[in-house]
């Protein structure tokens, strides 16, 4: 239980734990998120096109 106290600074240390990691994998995530959104913008611009 002394390893999760951090000695004593368990209050500053594992909330910037917590942001670091949202922040690394908010990081990791919007990037493909953002790619399939554009190839999805892609395929109706193409279909636009076609229909023309």
């Amino acid at each position: 239980m002394e390893w999760l106290e951090m000695g004593g600074y368990a209050t500053y240390v594992w909330p910037v734990f917590i942001v670091a990691l949202a922040l690394v994998i908010g990081i990791s995530v919007t990037p493909s998120l953002r790619h399939k959104r554009v190839i999805e913008e892609l395929r109706n611009e193409r279909e636009l096109a076609e229909e023309d």
